[in-house]
């Protein structure tokens, strides 16, 4: 199901939601930074605990396009690339990553309580999206969370061989499993970029008298997430 929101891109959306956030003292200051810097209106945007770009290894508030009119909104976490990659020091993970605790957190009580949270208040199961990148070659596996019995079920069908062992995820448990293999012992995981992704799906630029703004979108989705942008 996917939620109408006012905004036309995920740059307004993101700008949106931060011009928000300053103007409630109580809030954590987040900083908007892009993924592409000459596609500013069509890229990915984050609102990142850090002002540097890139912070790969920080959790963050993710605008994430999906086709032409389509965005996810929620909490974004990544995996980097090993010392073998050769690859800029940005890209190369180590203890410091957020990525190592989030690995833990995600089959906690508290993380599948916001998670229900926010289903409860959007009305819709929240998405888990996870895109693996080996060189140029990306692959894509797409997960509903039902709050009912706390299972995942797959949304999406992929193609490829790194995401393979998803096909088995049935829950948080299995997931976590799955992504720490592929991050501490699968043979390429020095070579294996991972975006996580877990939250709503959007329609841009619907205006109707239930879309979602930034207030609703702070409201209903990001304060139940925000826990783990830090």
């Amino acid at each position: 199901m996917l939620i109408p929101c006012i905004y036309s891109s995920p740059h307004e959306t993101c700008r949106a939601v931060l011009e928000l956030r300053k103007s409630a003292k109580e809030k954590k200051r987040l900083f908007a930074i892009q993924y592409n810097r000459f596609l500013s209106e069509s890229t990915t945007w984050w609102l990142s605990p850090v002002g540097v770009n890139p912070a790969y290894k920080y959790p963050k508030f993710g605008f994430v396009p999906s086709g032409d009119a389509e965005i996810i909104i929620g909490l974004y976490v990544e995996k980097g690339l090993g010392r073998d990659s050769q690859c800029p020091s940005t890209q190369v993970m180590d203890s410091t990553w957020f990525w190592h605790t989030f690995l833990k957190e995600i089959e906690t009580d508290e993380f599948c309580s916001a998670l229900n949270a926010t289903q409860t208040q959007s009305r819709t199961p929240p998405e888990i999206y996870i895109e693996s990148f080996v060189g140029p070659e990306k692959e894509s596996v797409s997960f509903l969370w039902k709050s009912t019995d706390g299972k995942l079920s797959a949304a999406k069908g992929f193609q490829g061989s790194v995401l393979e062992p998803m096909v088995e995820v049935a829950d948080f448990h299995s997931l976590g499993a799955c992504l720490c293999e592929l991050t501490y012992r699968h043979q390429s995981r020095a070579f294996v970029w991972i975006d996580f992704i877990v939250g709503v799906r959007f329609e841009l630029n619907n205006d109707t008298h239930d879309s979602w703004d930034a207030w609703v979108i702070e409201k209903n989705l990001l304060r139940h997430l925000e826990h783990w942008v830090r």
